[in-house]
Order: C-alpha cells, then sequence, then structure tokens
C-alpha cells in the first residue's frame, strides 16, 4: 500500500491550497491510479486540471503511467485562461 500526499492549489472547489493525504491499494502507483483515487475522492474529473509531478507539467497521456512513490511531490492546479 502507498500513502501519497496531493497539493491541490485553487482546485476542486478549495479556494486556498490544500493537501489531501490518499492511500492506494497497490505497492508501486500510477500516476493515473492516483487521478483515479482523486476523482473518486472529490467526484469530479481530475484530468480536466493541471498535473505537476515534481514540479514538471503531465502533458502526455503516457506520462500518466509512470510509476510515483511517497518521494513524489504530485500537484493540482486549477487551469488558467484569459485575455
Amino acid at each position: 500500500m502507498a500513502r501519497l500526499k496531493v497539493k491541490i492549489y485553487e482546485a476542486l472547489g478549495t479556494n486556498a491550497k490544500k493537501e489531501v493525504d490518499i492511500c492506494i491499494e497497490e505497492e508501486k502507483p500510477t500516476l493515473s491510479s492516483v487521478l483515479q483515487t482523486l476523482s473518486k475522492l472529490f467526484g469530479q474529473r481530475i484530468l480536466d486540471y493541471m498535473i505537476a509531478v515534481n514540479g514538471r507539467e503531465i502533458r502526455r497521456p503516457e506520462e500518466l503511467e509512470r510509476k510515483v512513490s511517497e518521494m513524489d511531490a504530485i500537484a493540482i492546479f486549477m487551469p488558467v485562461s484569459g485575455g
């Protein structure tokens, strides 16, 4: 079982930075399984938000299959738009 911390910035109905602790049944979960767990927790589609791991934005679908550990810094950001 893996225990991970995810930082959420101005996303998922929060108004400030928030840190969420989650447990995943897998020993070495993928980023995809972390996002599925968060989607169930918040009742929202997490892939609509900007996702970063260790300060690097996740942009390609294949990056969702990377393994993550307790040492990784996972962050979710509200999408930015403007003009």
